[in-house]
């Protein structure tokens, strides 16, 4: 077997179209597609075996994730009303010169866009996720206002604002960016229910480690998680998807759904523009 985990957003449909006919199953990064002629592509290779693809939503696999989707699925928190997520990052326009890279990320041809199409996927992955719920009605607000390259003419977002209500009719707000310095808190998650909430910090991202509060009853429970490599959710999502595959198992994650929810994305990115 093969993977591949391309990191650019211009290729994806390229690469799944040249492994489709070789039985190779595929790791693909998100956004699967910020246009709609590439998504209609991958969709149609998809349509024969879907179970060979999965999306690389890492963020699934944090173990402060999981343990907030039991805790809500238990009903904790009790009837879930709103979610708030902020995810947000510092990428200004010598961003490449530090990683020794091209800054691929705020080239319109090769990313599709900028803060919105790389961070809003994992959020709004992450948001069915812990609810077990989807997406009903969405809106995208897109930010250029910090950057040398948000404020030029062909240049990406370097913020985003989504509001959205889920088909159970749970009401959330997500923002992200490439502006915020990365010495201020810039990954929370509030989960608001009837009975408590929950509210983690510095789970989101590629990192292990993070923390989660949950408050109900007048009571304080806080849980601190690993931050050694293992724990990371890069591995723990490479662990889970090859076990998924070495036994033939059906997915946890259906291909179909990720598909749906970059049509979703791609659709409200023609309208915010």
């Amino acid at each position: 077997q093969m993977w591949i985990r391309d990191r650019r957003n211009d290729t994806r449909a390229d690469l799944i179209e040249g492994l489709a006919g070789r039985g190779i199953r595929v790791l693909c990064e998100k956004p699967l597609a910020t246009n709609r002629d590439d998504l209609t592509r991958i969709q149609h290779v998809a349509e024969a075996s879907p179970e060979r693809f999965q999306t690389a939503f890492d963020q699934r696999y944090h173990p402060a994730h999981g343990h907030m989707a039991g805790r809500i699925n238990r009903g904790d928190c009790g009837v879930i009303t709103q979610v708030h997520i902020h995810y947000a990052c510092w990428v200004d326009d010598d961003w490449s010169k530090a990683t020794d890279t091209e800054n691929w990320r705020i080239n319109f041809r090769r990313a599709g866009g900028g803060a919105g199409f790389d961070l809003l996927p994992h959020c709004l992955d992450l948001i069915q996720m812990l609810l077990n719920d989807s997406i009903d009605t969405m809106h995208l607000l897109y930010q250029h206002r910090a950057h040398g390259y948000a404020l030029d003419d062909d240049g990406v977002d370097d913020g985003a604002l989504v509001c959205l209500r889920t088909h159970g009719g749970v009401l959330v707000s997500v923002s992200v960016g490439y502006n915020c310095p990365e010495d201020q808190p810039r990954r929370s998650i509030t989960i608001i229910g009837t009975k408590g909430r929950i509210e983690s910090s510095n789970t989101m991202g590629q990192d292990p480690g993070g923390h989660l509060q949950l408050q109900r009853n007048g009571r304080v429970e806080k849980m601190a998680f690993p931050d050694n490599i293992l724990s990371g959710p890069f591995l723990r999502q490479i662990d889970a998807v090859s076990r998924l595959w070495m036994h033939d198992r059906e997915p946890t994650f259906p291909f179909t759904d990720d598909l749906a929810l970059t049509a979703e994305l791609i659709e409200q990115d023609s309208k915010a523009k």
